[in-house]
């Protein structure tokens, strides 16, 4: 399984908006919050999951956490280990 996404695609930011709409849990806890845009802009805002989304179609660095799916099941791989679980 492998995973490509280009921020430049509209298709591919349409399934990566798809994907981060149905985790379950806060878009906010996959946000790299050391990125300078995030620091400088938005770290005292408090903003819904789809604000959320559109920054990080926006601006991809803020995407922290690699997000990996095989059928229904998925895993944020803060670890790259994780993505191992998929294949258990």
């Amino acid at each position: 399984m492998k995973i490509y996404h280009n921020p430049n695609c509209n298709k591919s930011n349409k399934t990566l908006r798809l994907i981060l709409a149905n985790l379950k849990l806060h878009v906010i806890y996959i946000v790299r919050k050391t990125e300078l845009i995030w620091k400088e802009n938005y770290y005292y805002h408090k903003m819904k999951n789809e604000e959320i989304i559109e920054l990080i179609i926006n601006y991809p660095n803020l995407l922290g956490r690699t997000i990996v799916i095989n059928d229904n099941y998925g895993v944020i791989a803060r670890h790259p280990k994780r993505v191992l679980e998929l294949f258990d």
